[in-house]
């Protein structure tokens, strides 16, 4: 995990369009519950593009990986790998 210093913070370009994004997901979903759609418009899978790239820019992993983070931690800890290897060897 990069530490604080060496996390890039976006350019006021990129906070930019990042606001556009969200207000044309913010507008997708408007204007299918005035057409009457039974979803969004496509504005729930551009949200969490957009926080998957959001927590990228912010060294972080995005919330719909957190299961993934959690496998790796456990790997990486000695007494879970031990664990594995003792379950293994006693199934």
């Amino acid at each position: 995990m990069p530490d604080q210093d060496s996390i890039r913070l976006p350019s006021e370009h990129a906070r930019c369009v990042i606001a556009l994004v969200r207000k044309d997901a913010e507008k997708r979903k408007i204007d299918a519950a005035y057409g009457g759609e039974y979803n969004d418009g496509g504005a729930s899978q551009i949200l969490r593009e957009l926080e998957a790239f959001e927590a990228g820019l912010r060294g972080q992993i995005p919330s719909q990986w957190r299961e993934f983070s959690v496998l790796v931690d456990r790997e990486a800890d000695p007494e879970y790998t031990e664990y594995e290897r003792l379950r293994k060897k006693f199934e």
